[in-house]
């Protein structure tokens, strides 16, 4: 009885041990300014994902840097281009310089012989919702941060919903959860001794792993026939969206930075080779056509810039692996578009 009441009493004293190095060693006390749960800090994972781009061995190591960020090489101060968007913009499964936001950074290095820094804020899933928490709960805490120029590329991820209800709960990354997670991510986003014990065995143990990955190649599964069911639009679920896009346009003025527009296509019901690709039988090539019209509009109304992508963009087959998210050859074709597009520009060309 003895020795079971020492053991508990050790035990007791572990643990509070353990609690007090972890509220001294983590932020509890001085509060980190962004959310490092949420945004990946100083992270790193190591992907392979051969099958996704018929390339063998195609192993990614994908890292976020201190403030959250994919790809950056200068000062925060001193950043030129910064990409914001949703999967298509992280991009999370292409290696660093196949992404589209690196290979447009490597054209305008050579064309203005100047040393760009784009970098790359794209989160997995977001929508504008959560584009609109990035300035103001991220961007907004980065001292001297003002890129040049933000573009968003933006569009599929965002209004497929009927009510505006569903499109806040459906698209916004904050998400009710229960005690249990709430802990863990409080954990995770204070990087105390528990969270960097656990980086430390991850990182010896974990890090050469093959980790499962979220997007899958469908295009075994593609249904060669032209779609017949239409997505529509709900108006309350288009204003919100517009409400989105006017927020994003005045916060990125408001940094002082000058904003770029830029629309998206996917494959789903795109014609190649006499071939409809699609998905579930759903018209979601008229869809994203009018996603991209309401932007354009949008752009023409503020007068600011606007890349057409869903107009101008042509797809192979082999420039997706899952008819949305982009192979290396994708993305090295929308990068040539963008860079196209930005030569004609005149407040691009003013300030390079």
């Amino acid at each position: 009885m003895k020795k079971i009441k020492l053991y508990s009493i050790n035990i007791f004293l572990i643990g509070i041990l353990f609690l007090i190095l972890e509220f001294l060693t983590g932020n509890y006390v001085f509060k980190q300014k962004i959310d490092c749960a949420y945004l990946l800090c100083n992270r790193k994972f190591v992907y392979n994902v051969d099958f996704h781009h018929n390339l063998k061995n195609y192993q990614i190591v994908y890292q976020r840097d201190m403030f959250g960020f994919r790809d950056r090489e200068k000062k925060l101060e001193d950043i030129d281009i910064l990409t914001v968007g949703g999967s298509t913009t992280d991009e999370r499964f292409l290696k660093d310089n196949d992404t589209w936001s690196k290979k447009l950074e490597k054209k305008l290095k050579l064309f203005y012989n100047f040393n760009f820094d784009i970098v790359n804020a794209g989160i997995d899933g977001q929508s504008t919702n959560g584009h609109v928490w990035n300035f103001d709960k991220w961007f907004v805490n980065l001292e001297n941060f003002s890129p040049n120029f933000i573009f968003f590329y933006i569009g599929i991820n965002d209004i497929l919903y009927e009510t505006v209800e569903n499109y806040k709960k459906k698209t916004n990354h904050l998400k009710k959860i229960d005690i249990w997670e709430k802990i863990k991510h409080l954990i995770k986003k204070n990087q105390g001794i528990f969270y960097k014990s656990y980086l430390v065995i991850y990182r010896k143990f974990l890090l050469n792993d093959k980790y499962s990955v979220t997007h899958y190649d469908l295009r075994k599964n593609v249904v060669y026939q032209l779609p017949t069911l239409k997505l529509e639009i709900k108006e309350k679920t288009k204003l919100q969206f517009i409400t989105n896009l006017d927020d994003l346009y005045k916060k990125t003025k408001k940094l002082n930075s000058i904003p770029i527009f830029i629309t998206q296509k996917t494959l789903r019901g795109t014609k190649i080779k006499n071939k409809i690709y699609s998905r579930n039988n759903f018209d979601y090539f008229s869809y994203e056509k009018e996603v991209a019209r309401i932007i354009t509009n949008f752009c023409k109304e503020k007068k600011i810039h606007c890349i057409d992508v869903n107009k101008k963009f042509e797809f192979d087959l082999n420039d997706t692996y899952d008819l949305v998210h982009l192979s290396p050859s994708g993305a090295e074709k929308l990068s040539d578009l963008i860079f196209n597009e930005l030569k004609e520009i005149k407040d691009f060309n003013f300030v390079y």
